[in-house]
């Protein structure tokens, strides 16, 4: 899609013709891509193409207003939006780019990030008082509600601690997560593989978020929602006709915990680029990925994955119960762009797939050795983790639409994936990876409201200026992809993150 394309769909219009253009254009200190006539406005439209945006043209957006102009940037590519990151609350342009598959307009942002050092750093990732509140909950069920107790009271001296308490948080939380797997039915599974990407981490071979404790975060924010709306995540399974009877909170805690494994693989290109040099680690990640793909419990994953994928994607063209697919069965066209879209997400260095193929590799061959009556229950609600955690990956999204034609998220099917989506999006515990108080917490809290509505609370003050338009931006890119109806669930932003 070519700028002018982006430009004429987010804002329909015509290019204001030479001979009437504004007096005063001359003047600019950059001339503007085009002028440009909407239906009641006129506007100066700046193109940014690449990574940076002149000083001269910073200077012509903030001057436009006085030639009775308001200014527009069209970004040409998504990438390119880390150019404005730092520019966005300085110029409060409008702008035009893709989002969730179409050119969307986004208006200036009306947001006050500038009482940020006067918030108070947390002691703990998790909040405490969470954990405490969600112990309290007498729908969660007197087992996991003694589990929740048990951590509130081992919290306790970490929360008055003011040194770095993340090592003892980790124990406590990797306790925690290996009794949930026991759980689950799990016996001989072990905690290990989040933990991994915490070692990678601290290593320097990753970004700025610690991904155990953001996954954990993840978990018990939404584990507050899937308490209170449990009804909404039951009813799901029959929506779909799979009508398996796997516990929400199973299910919820595997998609939260193993959603980022994937980032050990997005990652690998920068620790063997740190081992054998530049070249040769680019072809040491390419043929690394090739092999994971090529490995017969990752094929078998990506035929069962996408396979599942298509009656939660499209449950109203399901006709019956979904059955797993073997080496021989015929995969529909439908299930064949989402194989690909799999596959396209790893190659691409994405996340979201990788952390899916992981959970099915690490667990499913364990589930299929056990003599448990539960097996099939316990198969069930891995694989229902696996497919809907991939669509958390703003990349593995893209490549749906581009293999499939479209991807939107039936909430009152892919409850557990539109709950990830949304969760994820908004939660952001950029602290230190070293664990130093240099970030405050942006999610405060998820709400229920009448009849099936989920808000959140977030304080504004704990983003950094930069922060602001990537939350726009990743707010509105999940709310476009997610299909949801006013007597279902439903997720709601706050206004300013998604430009109302």
């Amino acid at each position: 899609m070519t700028p002018h394309d982006i430009l004429s769909v987010a804002l329909p219009g015509e290019k204001i013709a030479d001979r009437c253009r504004p007096a005063g254009w001359q003047g600019l200190p950059e001339l503007p891509w085009r002028f440009w006539q909407s239906t009641d406005q006129r506007w100066a439209v700046f193109l940014l193409v690449g990574g940076r945006f002149s000083n001269a043209a910073q200077r012509s957006v903030q001057e436009v207003h006085s030639i009775g102009l308001k200014p527009i940037i069209v970004v040409a590519k998504p990438a390119d939006l880390s150019a404005l990151s730092k520019l966005y609350l300085k110029l409060r342009p409008h702008m035009a780019c893709k989002i969730a598959g179409k050119p969307e307009l986004l208006p200036p942002p009306n947001v006050d990030v500038t009482h940020r050092a006067a918030v108070s750093r947390p002691n703990t990732r998790v909040p405490r008082s969470l954990i405490s509140e969600l112990s309290n909950h007498t729908r969660i069920g007197n087992t996991l509600r003694r589990q929740l107790e048990k951590l509130t009271e081992s919290y306790a001296p970490l929360a008055r601690k003011r040194a770095n308490n993340d090592d003892d948080e980790h124990g406590y939380l990797d306790t925690f997560g290996r009794w949930m797997l026991k759980n689950i039915g799990l016996r001989s599974a072990t905690f290990g593989v989040p933990t991994m990407i915490r070692r990678l981490e601290q290593g320097g071979w990753g970004g700025s978020r610690d991904h155990f404790f953001h996954s954990f975060q993840n978990f018990f924010f939404g584990l507050y929602v899937v308490s209170k709306l449990s009804e909404s995540f039951v009813e799901s399974q029959t929506v779909t006709r799979l009508n398996w009877v796997v516990d929400p909170f199973h299910v919820w805690f595997l998609t939260a915990l193993w959603h980022d494994v994937g980032y050990g693989i997005q990652s690998f290109q920068n620790v063997t680029e740190d081992i054998w040099g530049r070249a040769s680690g680019e072809e040491v990640d390419t043929f690394a990925r090739s092999q994971f793909l090529s490995q017969s419990e990752t094929k078998e994953a990506l035929r069962v994955i996408s396979s599942l994928m298509e009656p939660l994607l499209a449950p109203d063209d399901t006709v019956s119960s979904w059955m797993q697919p073997t080496n021989r069965s015929r995969l529909s066209p439908m299930q064949k762009g989402l194989l690909e879209s799999l596959k396209d997400d790893v190659a691409s260095d994405g996340h979201g797939a990788a952390s899916a193929l992981r959970l099915y590799a690490d667990l499913i061959p364990k589930v299929n050795r056990m003599m448990s009556p539960r097996r099939d229950q316990i198969r069930q609600t891995i694989l229902l983790a696996c497919a809907s955690m991939p669509f958390h990956d703003w990349r593995f999204r893209a490549c749906v639409r581009h293999n499939t034609g479209s991807c939107k998220i039936p909430v009152e099917a892919m409850s557990f994936a539109g709950m990830l989506a949304f969760v994820d999006s908004i939660q952001d515990d950029r602290r230190n990876i070293a664990g130093l108080h240099s970030e405050v917490r942006f999610l405060e809290k998820l709400l229920v409201q009448r009849p099936r509505r989920v808000s959140a609370k977030v304080n504004p003050a704990a983003l950094s200026p930069s922060d602001v338009l990537w939350k726009v931006v990743e707010s509105r890119d999940v709310l476009g992809s997610l299909l949801q109806r006013d007597d279902a669930m439903t997720f709601s932003y706050p206004t300013w993150m998604i430009g109302e």
